[in-house]
């Protein structure tokens, strides 16, 4: 027989674990924002990104990039 309370708790790690993420992504894209703005800021020869890639982002879609390649590992496990 399958219980009801066990199903409810495993939505509700799924909603705890949701809400976790969104909270380490918020936190990181704020302090990547700032970096990223800091880094525009510098000279080019200064960046320590400059020599990336050809397309050119905003300085939110820098920092959304980051944020997005480095949130998940904080979940692996």
């Amino acid at each position: 027989m399958v219980s009801l309370a066990r199903a409810d708790n495993g939505r509700a790690r799924t909603r705890d674990g949701r809400a976790e993420f969104n909270v380490y992504f918020a936190v990181t894209f704020t302090v990547l924002l700032v970096v990223c703005t800091v880094c525009r800021l510098l000279p080019r020869r200064w960046r320590p990104f400059a020599g990336g890639g050809t397309t050119r982002r905003s300085i939110v879609g820098e920092a959304l990039a980051a944020t997005s390649m480095i949130v998940p590992f904080a979940f692996m496990g």
